[in-house]
């Protein structure tokens, strides 16, 4: 892999393009964080974005997405992506954020179905637990349990949403869909 300061753009093919030339990865100035590199690392070694599989869990606003990038948005095919039996994965750092691409930053472009309690999408700090758990099945690395023993958190070893760590309060979150 190579990555490459670019003025405008960060991006990555998805996948390895050629055996005998280096992956060459573009990250512009604004993108140089540490979680927009990992995902962009994600594409390079053959990963599409969460919100594009054939079986999602958000709503998509096309009208707000800016018109260059509704590709990003657009649901792929089972033939495009193989997700290797892994459920939906809102934490994925292959997600986009609820307002990434947005015309209008005020109204979501990504909408979670889950409601309550409503996920949180598009975080860039680390690669989530089904993000190591496809690379290794893609790349046909075996998955140790205790591998996740090294990280001492339960948000990590579960998001944080899952229903058995957290209960949802009908009072709190109404204006949420």
């Amino acid at each position: 892999m190579l990555l490459n300061l670019n003025r405008i753009r960060c991006f990555s093919q998805v996948g390895r393009q050629c055996d005998s030339k280096p992956q060459n990865i573009s990250i512009a100035p604004h993108c140089e964080s540490k979680g927009t590199v990992l995902h962009e690392i994600g594409h390079a070694l053959g990963f599409r974005h969460e919100h594009t599989r054939p079986h999602r869990f958000v709503h998509i606003s096309l009208d707000n997405i800016q018109d260059r990038s509704q590709s990003s948005f657009r649901k792929k095919t089972n033939h495009e992506v193989d997700s290797l039996g892994e459920p939906y994965d809102y934490n994925s750092i292959m997600h986009y954020s609820n307002s990434d691409f947005a015309k209008n930053a005020y109204i979501d472009t990504i909408t979670p179905v889950q409601r309550c309690p409503r996920p949180e999408i598009g975080q860039r700090v680390k690669p989530s637990v089904g993000d190591v758990t496809q690379m290794n099945k893609l790349y046909n690395c075996p998955c140790r349990r205790h591998y996740f023993t090294l990280f001492n958190t339960i948000s990590f070893l579960f998001s944080v949403y899952h229903p058995v760590f957290c209960k949802c309060n009908r009072e709190v979150g109404n204006n949420s869909p």
